[in-house]
């Protein structure tokens, strides 16, 4: 699998240059929940007799949901070991607590608190720093704010070399740090969770919110709001760290630290400004960087994009303008490449070894999902029938079969008008429908051109009804 051999890859990589780089996995817990004011919430446990103060305890709530929610995001910093086959699976684990209200994760603060981590997990920024993560919006390195975070990086820890790989969609469980979170889970085990009472104006406000996205909205209308719940949250968040402080990942102290600031977070984007100053805190899509020519210069000469990885390296030019000089010794950084796809061997389903494909030029050709859409016929028939999604949520009626009589789901790709029910209870009347297996492959071009934008399909795997809606 191709997500596999890239974290292969990433793995030798941080061993090939040991001495001279460090490796984080980062990712997320699952939101703990905060109770209100005398009615606390399980962290992790539900219906049980839990702490929830010093010196006391109290039966805890079963909610489901609650309108406060705690979010650890949790940095594995390894210790990179002699050999592959060693373990990763090493190293000092950092847990910061964040309000998933007004401190919530995205790639900008995920990057100053990797900074603020780095620069107390060692003595020295190493100049190569390898980072695993998950596929979520706030790692995806696909995006366009993901990679502006890690080029902020790049240029403020003044590394020589960067690369972020991530994993697959549902192969999270390859990244180490997800083996933390059991660690974690054994912790809160037994504590309950609630915030302190707050003054009885702030209350009246929180009790007419039922999301976090209405209590966002209320401290922008109310003054001192904001800051009133972060001091009436604090005391759970202290309880939390108190409990994690007590764990242990291979006799190494589970560590906590404090969230990043908004002016940290600033200070830490203005070093976009490095490489073009036009760029805006507001670009976060791709559309916004064709007209930042000087930060696609910088992305043409120093990164390398891909689907399961992002690679930034300083060139070594003598006076290049782009970056700056390399920290690593000549020698060592005469060594350095970009990043290596992992490509298939010749005749072979596996992919190449890291060792054989250190130094060459590569190309993500053979990703899976690449070579499936280069694949797919582009003809308009494939069009058409690609913007079917045919699940529960596409469901508008069901029809029954005249020959089988069993029932077969009617799919629609937007939600149908009054109008439009009325006309397919007539010709559910009107008409006889049968499914018949060989109208897929014979006649599905001709079946697509003759109906509306609106067009309903009834499908069972490669079966269609014969009979559709005119317009």
């Amino acid at each position: 699998m191709l997500c596999a051999a890239t974290l292969k890859y990433l793995k030798h990589f941080a061993i090939m240059f040991r001495d001279h780089s460090a490796m984080v996995c980062l990712d997320d817990k699952h939101n703990i929940k905060i109770g209100e004011p005398d009615f606390p919430v399980a962290a992790v446990d539900r219906g049980k007799e839990v702490l929830v103060g010093m010196n006391s305890k109290f039966m805890v709530g079963d909610h489901d949901f609650t309108k406060t929610k705690f979010t650890p995001s949790v940095a594995l910093v390894c210790d990179i070991p002699k050999y592959i086959s060693e373990s990763f699976y090493r190293g000092k684990v950092y847990v910061t607590m964040k309000d998933a209200i007004f401190q919530p994760s995205n790639p900008k603060r995920h990057s100053a608190e990797l900074k603020k981590l780095l620069t107390v997990a060692l003595d020295q920024v190493k100049p190569i720093l390898c980072l695993c993560t998950d596929g979520g919006p706030d790692h995806r390195n696909t995006y366009f704010s993901v990679q502006i975070s890690l080029i902020s990086l790049f240029i403020d820890l003044d590394l020589d070399m960067l690369v972020a790989a991530r994993t697959a969609p549902q192969n999270s469980y390859r990244n180490p740090v997800e083996r933390v979170m059991s660690l974690l889970n054994i912790g809160l085990q037994a504590v309950g969770v609630m915030r302190q009472k707050m003054p009885d104006n702030f209350e009246k406000v929180i009790h007419g919110c039922n999301s976090m996205k209405d209590i966002r909205t209320a401290a922008a209308r109310q003054p001192g709001f904001e800051e009133a719940f972060k001091d009436y949250v604090q005391p759970a968040i202290c309880l939390l760290m108190e409990v994690i402080n007590r764990l242990k990942l291979k006799d190494e102290l589970v560590q906590t630290q404090s969230p990043c600031t908004s002016q940290e977070i600033d200070d830490l984007w203005q070093c976009i400004h490095e490489v073009d100053s036009t760029v805006l805190a507001t670009d976060t899509r791709k559309e916004h960087l064709k007209a930042r020519t000087q930060l696609q210069a910088f992305l043409s000469h120093c990164c390398v994009q891909r689907h399961y990885f992002f690679c930034i390296k300083k060139c070594g030019v003598t006076g290049c303008k782009m970056c700056k000089p390399p920290r690593l010794p000549c020698d060592v950084f005469d060594k350095l490449n970009f990043f290596p796809d992992p490509e298939r061997k010749p005749a072979s389903n596996s992919y190449n070894e890291f060792e054989s494909s250190w130094g060459k030029c590569t190309s993500e050709k053979d990703r899976p999902s690449l070579a499936s859409r280069k694949s797919t016929p582009t003809n308009s028939t494939a069009k058409v029938s690609k913007s079917f999604r045919m699940t529960a949520e596409t469901v508008c009626d069901v029809l029954v079969c005249g020959e089988c009589l069993k029932p077969r789901c009617v799919y629609s790709k937007r939600k149908l008008t009054k109008d439009e029910f009325n006309k397919l209870a007539i010709y559910k009347e009107n008409f006889w429908f049968a499914v018949v297996a060989q109208f897929f492959q014979k006649q599905m071009k001709t079946l697509i051109y003759s109906v509306p934008m609106r067009y309903l399909m009834a499908v069972v795997t490669t079966l269609v009804l014969t009979t559709m809606l005119p317009d």
